[in-house]
């Protein structure tokens, strides 16, 4: 991939990342349109030691912008239905694929005073974390309950907290 297309992945943040962040990227999306991602992730990219695909049927999630009395954004909120994922290592002889339903999400954006966004997400929720700039990449988890990330100006995505369950699609098809 050309650009940095990490996203998140949901119908709310699938959205916002293949569409599975919407507010792609984030912390630019707050202030202007991102690329989309392409995938399928290079070998390395999303998973170590293998090419990923990423394929979904994802409804247009909700969105709703919250501004100030000047009209600065304070949040933004997207909640979708949810999205059935379906994840290839298009490395493996044969291909090996993993499927999941989302079942929905919502998630609230803030922005930082630094420019960097806080992103609260809750309910069933993807986050790629592309190599080599994400804080803890390569890695693609498909997250249940709560997640808690930031997004730098630069589009470097950081995993502060989770509560729930968390599936590692990248072990699972590795």
């Amino acid at each position: 991939m050309s650009a940095k297309t990490t996203r998140t992945i949901s119908a709310a943040a699938m959205a916002a990342l293949l569409g599975g962040s919407l507010l792609a990227g984030a912390a630019p999306a707050l202030a202007q349109d991102d690329e989309l991602p392409d995938p399928p992730f290079e070998f390395g990219e999303a998973c170590p030691g293998f090419a990923l695909d990423v394929t979904f049927n994802t409804p247009a999630p909700e969105l709703r912008t919250f501004t100030d009395r000047d009209g600065n954004v304070v949040k933004l909120i997207a909640a979708g239905r949810g999205s059935v994922l379906t994840f290839t290592n298009l490395t493996s002889e044969p291909e090996r694929s993993v499927t999941v339903d989302t079942k929905g999400s919502v998630s609230r954006i803030v922005p930082n005073d630094d420019g960097s966004v806080t992103v609260y997400a809750t309910g069933v929720n993807g986050l790629i974390l592309e190599a080599p700039n994400d804080v803890g990449s390569p890695s693609t988890v498909v997250y249940t309950g709560r997640l808690v990330y930031t997004v730098s100006p630069d589009n470097v995505f950081d995993v502060v907290s989770s509560s729930g369950k968390q599936r590692d699609i990248c072990a699972e098809l590795g």
